[in-house]
């Protein structure tokens, strides 16, 4: 299977339920990926305790959407829907039970946030899922905002989230196991979640967590990798990357991390449905590449050398440009590219001299460093 994906994998193994083999890796991204449906209308929300099986999901969704017509946006890859598809009709997945869905996003409260809760009655556990950066536009500003923020909306968010489902499912089954993981931003949001779960009397939720999946999410600033919150789950924080990794390679980390092979290059790696599957595992190399090892030098130099004054003018200063296009997502920035090329050289152009001068000195730092790793790499 050299060169299989997790497309492949479910093809060949979801005749496999999982109670003959248990949840692996591989099994973890699949869900991952599957947060990325738009289940509105479809799961139950966060506040009913009803449930739905992935399977009449899947059957809802495909009678309510016409895949050939839809999209998750600019980057995510609309293999996802045959992946979806698959899993839904598949012995493995097509029992678990989906519930507990919610979706926010709010741009003057700046959060893009997904989640939901996944039942494995097979094995006894709860896996909560979160979602990754979405197509929107606030979605991504959220993301910078995780340069010089803590915690930003959506982590709040997670905690909330988690702490009010784990406790109520706990209520209902006291041995229930937990799972939490994300691809992306929601890597990083499973992670921050587990570590300042809100824990009601007597019942010690953090030891209960058999295992917090990261794929490929940015890590966190000083302040939360050196609490005593942290430290107590570093151990179960499972973080997969590939090996060209960006955006996994952000902020801090403090656990180790395995890095699978991917069949992209570049920034196109972060697509989960490059990396590529042997049997049940990754195909794992020994390192990142050397691009990767640059690009976070690179970028870690960079946030450091901006206070957090100057980061947060930064980024709204490049967001305010951006959002002059009226576009929402990255699809609708990209599809009129002509014309938010020219929108956003008028913005540019209308902001005061002194917020010019910050953007060209932002740039031209963050160069100025890129250069200097490349010479030491050399």
């Amino acid at each position: 299977m050299d060169g299989a994906n997790i497309i492949d994998y479910l093809k060949w193994r979801g005749d496999l339920s999982f109670g003959q083999t248990p949840l692996n890796d591989v099994d973890s991204l699949i869900l991952s990926q599957i947060i990325y449906i738009p289940f509105e209308g479809i799961v139950p929300s966060v506040r009913s305790t009803r449930t739905i099986t992935l399977k009449n999901a899947c059957d809802k969704f495909f009678n309510m959407y016409d895949e050939t017509k839809s999209s998750l946006g600019a980057l995510l890859p609309k293999e996802i829907f045959d992946l979806f598809r698959l899993a839904g009709e598949s012995v493995r997945f097509g029992k678990i039970r989906l519930s507990r869905y919610t979706n926010k996003i709010n741009h003057e409260t700046e959060i893009q946030f997904c989640a939901m809760t996944v039942f494995i009655d097979e094995l006894n556990e709860v896996f909560i899922d979160f979602r990754g950066t979405d197509d929107t536009l606030v979605g991504w500003k959220e993301d910078f905002n995780m340069g010089f923020m803590t915690p930003v909306p959506s982590q709040t968010e997670a905690v909330k989230y988690f702490s009010y489902v784990i406790n109520r499912c706990l209520c209902e089954n006291d041995s229930l196991k937990i799972r939490l993981g994300g691809h992306s931003k929601g890597g990083n949001l499973a992670v921050f979640a587990a570590t300042f779960v809100r824990e009601q009397a007597e019942t010690s939720i953090q030891d209960r967590i058999e295992c917090i999946y990261n794929f490929d999410g940015p890590g966190f600033d000083d302040k939360v990798i050196q609490s005593e919150e942290y430290m107590r789950t570093r151990e179960k924080i499972k973080t997969i990357i590939p090996q060209s990794s960006v955006v996994g390679m952000l902020l801090g980390h403090e656990e180790g991390y395995t890095v699978v092979k991917s069949n992209q290059v570049g920034l196109l790696q972060h697509d989960a449905l490059s990396w590529e599957v042997m049997g049940t595992e990754f195909i794992c190399l020994e390192s990142v590449t050397d691009s990767s090892i640059v690009l976070d030098k690179t970028l870690k130099t960079w946030i450091k050398s901006m206070d957090t004054v100057s980061a947060e003018r930064f980024v709204t200063a490049l967001f305010e440009i951006l959002s002059a296009t009226d576009a929402r997502t990255l699809t609708e920035l990209m599809t009129g590219k002509n014309r938010s090329i020219s929108v956003m050289m008028k913005a540019y152009a209308g902001e005061d001299e002194d917020t010019k001068r910050m953007l060209k000195s932002a740039v031209r730092s963050m160069i100025d460093i890129w250069k200097r790793n490349i010479k030491r790499k050399a």
